[in-house]
């Protein structure tokens, strides 16, 4: 559709619309920014390639400054995912699809939340539902943050969550 110009950046091993897409976000040698209305491009150097360590944010912000709407990137972002489940006790058949969809895409399940109503409460105020009670969400998300923090090998002394 005409007129509804946006930018998208590929993730590009050179600086045409012919490159070869690298599979790499943070690290690829460069964007190719496309234009979906006119498909003129821009190729874009990225300088954030060789960094030791926070390439991804580099990259992202300068896809951003680009105004880049949309990247494409070859594989991953490197960016450690898993799923918890909101609500869980609302549609426990739901739970179980998004779970096992989960599964099969290789992201692990980290937790279920249940419904409780000291959440609604919580925010009225202005609280965080670990800060408010002991209630099932409470409880779920204190053991949602301790998962999570096994993941990402946090020391228990340095977890605020406990």
């Amino acid at each position: 559709m005409r007129g509804t110009t946006m930018k998208v950046a590929v993730t590009a091993t050179g600086p045409s619309l012919d490159a070869a897409l690298d599979p790499r976000f943070g690290r690829c040698a460069r964007f190719v920014l496309v234009d979906t209305d006119t498909m003129d491009f821009e190729a874009v150097e990225n300088g954030s390639s060789s960094l030791g360590g926070g390439a991804g944010i580099q990259s992202a912000q300068l896809m951003a400054r680009k105004d880049a709407a949309f990247v494409l990137t070859g594989r991953k972002f490197n960016v450690t995912t898993g799923i918890c489940v909101n609500k869980a006790d609302i549609n426990p058949e739901l739970c179980d699809e998004i779970e096992a969809e989960a599964a099969a895409l290789g992201i692990p399940v980290l937790g279920r939340i249940r419904y409780d109503n000291s959440v609604t409460a919580a925010q009225i105020r202005r609280m965080a539902v670990v800060e408010s009670g002991d209630g099932p969400a409470a409880r779920d998300i204190r053991a949602l943050w301790a998962r999570v923090g096994d993941r990402q090998r946090v020391p228990a002394s340095r977890r605020p969550w406990r």
